[in-house]
């Protein structure tokens, strides 16, 4: 399964940057983790991360969940993402505001499940092809 997350408020590009060095972090998501940039604007010193893309089997997703909770919940700054799922038409927006990120964070990890409980025989590298170079 490939995941998109994008950032929602367009706020400092280097929050998507940040949050890729913490999947990235994880062992088991190595290789798994692309960032997708965009060319420089003008007077900018390199490409801006546009999205993140992410690919996980199912035996990663709780792994994806732990960095994403973790990383929401240390925010000092109020952050929007949006994590999509290829091929699928849903998409979960979360805020990180002390208020919305509880119930943010538990629609996050109920979509996570239950695209678990749909491809619960995927193995580890399926949806390589998938990934867009």
């Amino acid at each position: 399964m490939e995941y998109r997350i994008l950032l929602v408020d367009q706020g400092s590009t280097d929050i998507l940057r940040g949050l890729g060095n913490s999947l990235l972090d994880q062992e088991e998501l190595h290789g798994r983790v692309e960032f997708v940039e965009a060319a420089p604007r003008p007077g900018a010193m390199g490409p801006i991360v546009q999205e993140l893309q992410v690919l996980a089997d199912p035996s990663h997703l709780s792994t994806l969940g732990a960095v994403l909770v973790t990383w929401l919940y240390t925010r000092r700054q109020k952050v929007s993402i949006r994590i999509e799922r290829k091929g699928s038409k849903s998409a979960v927006d979360i805020t990180s505001s002390n208020r919305s990120t509880d119930a943010a964070v538990r629609e996050l990890l109920e979509q996570l499940t239950k695209d678990l409980a749909e491809h619960p025989e995927a193995e580890d590298g399926e949806d390589e092809a998938d990934v867009e170079s």
